[in-house]
């Protein structure tokens, strides 16, 4: 989905967790099924906010909280329920977005 018509494009993953780097690297040998895809996801053992040592400066980079909120709220109320919690004390921590399937 992140590729555009000349088949570039990247996704880079950050979690400080070994345990989700190692999850979403099982889940997308399961998902991906052409190599070319696998090899535009890069996942990385490092908190979000080191994200600016990873991504290339060159690099356009999707704001990653719209996206995932603008698809969060596309879900059909029928079916999913989706939250979202952010500290309002904290102005950079995380947010957290939560997706529950009924």
């Amino acid at each position: 989905m992140v590729a555009d018509e000349k088949g570039q494009g990247r996704v880079y993953g950050m979690d400080i967790q070994d345990s989700a780097i190692e999850s979403t690297s099982t889940f997308l040998k399961m998902a991906v099924d052409d190599d070319h895809q696998g090899e535009l996801v890069k996942l990385f053992p490092i908190c979000h906010s080191r994200m600016e040592e990873i991504v290339p400066k060159d690099a356009p980079v999707r704001d990653e909280l719209d996206v995932v909120e603008s698809f969060a709220s596309s879900l059909p109320i029928d079916s999913w329920v989706s939250c979202k919690l952010q500290m309002v004390n904290r102005p950079i921590a995380p947010v957290l977005i939560l997706l529950n399937k009924k």
